[in-house]
């Protein structure tokens, strides 16, 4: 077996010889390019069909479940379920925006366009959307226009 400079062993390895990458996409960056979409009104089943996953399993979840102390399995059960309770509602809030024809995929420009906006919204704006990013919870719970009838 040869002898490897330095140089040589850090380029078969992928990286440059200081330590960074020679644009080895990152897992983020695979997974991005692999599931990357524009969503669109039609899709706002998958959503509704993931977040009722979420919900199930948060139902259903035991303390037999959490592979940890005893001690701890009741705090590391109620903080999985409160999780997965929080994944459910965001999927579920997106089904609701893409349902209404509301975009939620995020534009390229943050601040070209206002949240929440539409396909058509976007063209008129001439922003284009990122496909591997979508609006944070936060932002449609912001801007939620869901009204609620209190029953008397």
């Amino acid at each position: 077996m040869g002898i490897f400079r330095c140089e040589e062993f850090c380029s078969w390895l992928g990286f440059n010889y200081d330590g960074h990458t020679n644009d080895m996409p990152t897992t983020e960056q695979s997974i991005n390019a692999e599931y990357a979409k524009i969503f669109v009104a039609s899709d706002w089943h998958l959503f509704k069909r993931m977040a009722e996953a979420q919900f199930r399993e948060a139902a259903f979840l035991k303390k037999k479940d959490m592979h940890i102390n005893q001690v701890l399995k009741l705090l590391a059960r109620n903080s999985r379920k409160r999780l997965l309770i929080g994944i459910g509602t965001e999927l579920l809030l997106k089904a609701v925006y893409l349902r209404n024809g509301y975009c939620i995929n995020e534009p390229e420009s943050k601040g070209s366009i206002a949240f929440p906006f539409t396909q058509e919204d976007a063209s008129r704006a001439a922003t284009s959307l990122v496909a591997a990013k979508t609006v944070m919870l936060g932002e449609m719970i912001d801007h939620s226009t869901l009204h609620v009838n209190p029953r008397g």
